[in-house]
């Protein structure tokens, strides 16, 4: 039997639910012509349109709306099988954890060749997308997580047989290229400065930053503004020059060590608070509780 190319399948999948294509190249961590190459490739391969353009937005044909939901209930069976096979074997060894890409970046993997040496054992496996609270909960309760470590956890878990240990709160600071006029001056101001935020959802913090710094209220509109897929992406834009952006302090230690980050200005304000997510069920698991223990060990 001959089956459509899979990663088609999985961009249309995407591309279905946003009906956007540059959110769904967002999500995917591709670009917004992948998603239109890949959506073309399977609409070419069924011989029929999968979306339609109705003013300026983007709908499904009827037949395609179908097909996304079908797609996606296979997808999910075949996730679910696939982890249930992995989870059924007691002497497994692979341990699962799901954490954003900037933790599992900047603080997590310098920390893991410990934890190896301890635990030789054990094999971590690390994934980082891109989940909403929600989410969360769910993997963990299909055994697709051992452990979560998210940020800024939005999800109602009252009810649920979770375990919820605090890690830290961000410490955040002012970035930049040591070369850079912020860096030269110690002043941030409107005209000379391009803001690096996270997402839309963080901007907060600039607002923050901002009165805190002058005991003012600020808008951002004064100010050219500049948003990024994550917090990883500022540090590398102000590394390069780009403009200036706020980052946890213990991400940017090293660079500031190696002079390719400045921190300009002697203010830090509290960010987002980091947790460790598991259920009770897999807190039974001994790979679980042994990692869980490491980690809660480093932040003490």
């Amino acid at each position: 039997m001959r089956l459509p190319p899979l990663r088609s399948l999985q961009v249309f999948i995407c591309a279905a639910k946003h009906l956007n294509f540059t959110r769904a190249a967002e999500e995917l961590f591709v670009t917004h012509v992948s998603v239109s190459l890949q959506v073309k490739q399977l609409e070419e391969y069924l011989g029929v349109k999968l979306f339609r353009k109705v003013g300026r937005k983007l709908e499904l044909t009827p037949f395609a709306a179908d097909y996304a939901r079908n797609l996606q209930t296979a997808f999910d069976q075949i996730e679910q099988a696939t982890e249930h096979f992995l989870l059924a074997n007691e002497h497994n060894n692979l341990l699962n954890v799901v954490v954003p890409n900037i933790f599992a970046m900047r603080w997590l993997m310098p920390k893991l060749s410990e934890f190896q040496q301890l635990h030789p054992h054990i094999e971590v496996r690390l994934c980082s997308p891109n989940y909403k609270g929600q989410d969360y909960i769910r993997k963990l309760e299909q055994g697709a997580a051992d452990i979560v470590i998210c940020l800024d956890f939005d999800a109602d878990f009252s009810g649920k047989k979770l375990q919820c240990d605090f890690i830290f709160q961000e410490e955040l600071v002012l970035i930049c290229r040591p070369d850079h006029e912020v860096a030269k001056t110690k002043q941030l101001t409107a005209e000379t400065t391009l803001l690096l935020m996270n997402t839309v959802h963080r901007k907060k913090f600039w607002e923050q930053y901002l009165r805190e710094m002058t005991g003012e209220n600020h808008s951002l509109a004064e100010y050219r503004t500049m948003i990024f897929q994550d917090s990883n992406q500022v540090i590398h834009a102000a590394s390069n020059g780009l403009g200036v952006g706020l980052a946890n302090r213990s991400y940017v230690s090293e660079l500031v060590n190696l002079n390719r980050i400045s921190i300009p200005i002697d203010l830090a304000i509290p960010g987002g608070c980091y947790a460790c997510l598991t259920s009770e069920q897999n807190l039974k698991r001994e790979k679980v509780q042994i990692f869980r223990n490491w980690l809660l060990s480093m932040i003490k």
